[in-house]
């Protein structure tokens, strides 16, 4: 819903979406052996545009040694089309924070962002 929450700016800078998949991946290899799994042969696997994400984390250092392979299920490795521009972010973020009770007319992801994310 926030995608990748972009206000070009420090306090919301974007890749939201990214980070948050990476911190789950950090999950994954520090708990998968308590299911039965091996922590050096995690496998991604991404439908559509699940597969353009994990095409991103390959290009990223940020994930380095956290996966070993990574399956691909439709999507493209050119995600431009699907990028949306700083000023769609924007008024996207501040659309849900809004209905969310995040923001006003004097505080929003723009001018605020620190407080709008610890409301979040």
């Amino acid at each position: 819903m926030l995608k990748f929450f972009e206000a070009n700016n420090k306090g919301a800078p974007g890749n939201v979406g990214l980070w948050d998949q990476l911190m789950v991946m950090k999950w994954v290899k520090r708990n998968v052996k308590a299911f039965g799994g091996d922590p050096e042969l995690v496998v991604l696997f991404g439908e559509s545009s699940g597969s353009m994400a994990i095409y991103l984390h390959l290009m990223s250092p940020f994930g380095a040694g956290l996966f070993r392979r990574a399956f691909f299920m439709s999507g493209t490795k050119s995600t431009d089309a699907y990028v949306d521009s700083v000023g769609k972010n924007i008024l996207t973020g501040n659309s849900v924070t809004i209905v969310l009770g995040c923001t006003n007319p004097s505080q929003n992801l723009t001018t605020h962002p620190d407080e709008v994310f610890q409301c979040l």
